[in-house]
């Protein structure tokens, strides 16, 4: 066998070694669909910052709840947005019923609390979109925010 065909031999079988590890992926390349159908009826629904941007800025979105401290809301947040914090959601649910029909987009800093929100309007019956990354993800995407 000459050395060519053996090197030949070789790379082949490199290249179709199924346990070779997969190429590099770029952990902060945006999510090829900006909407995420909820898995089950018990998950949430989410959409990314770029989704949510695309849907504001088609006038689509009807609440978008910024459920983060009003400290933090003044010091920054999207425009057109509510500030309802977090621990006056659940006394506050009267603000909302407008839109019980529609959905309610939400977010927070980072994506906790938005999570938390809207797991409790879901369970309230309301049809919520919890935006994953929240306002660091927002702000990573080069988008604008109001002070």
């Amino acid at each position: 066998m000459t050395p060519y065909v053996l090197a030949g031999i070789l790379v082949v079988s490199v290249g179709c070694n199924p346990q070779a590890a997969p190429p590099p992926q770029n952990v902060d390349a945006p999510v090829p669909s900006p909407v995420q159908a909820p898995a089950s009826a018990d998950a949430l629904q989410r959409v990314d910052v770029k989704g949510l941007h695309d849907r504001l800025e088609a006038d689509e979105v009807s609440m978008l709840l910024d459920v983060r401290s009003a400290q933090e809301f003044a010091d920054g947040h999207v425009l057109g947005a509510q500030n309802l914090p977090l621990d006056q959601l659940d006394s506050s649910l009267e603000f909302l019923e407008a839109y019980r029909e529609q959905p309610i987009y939400v977010m927070c800093r980072s994506g906790g609390r938005s999570q938390r929100a809207a797991g409790l309007l879901k369970g309230r019956g309301f049809h919520v979109v919890d935006v994953t990354g929240g306002l660091i993800a927002w702000q990573n995407a080069g988008l604008h925010i109001e002070k």
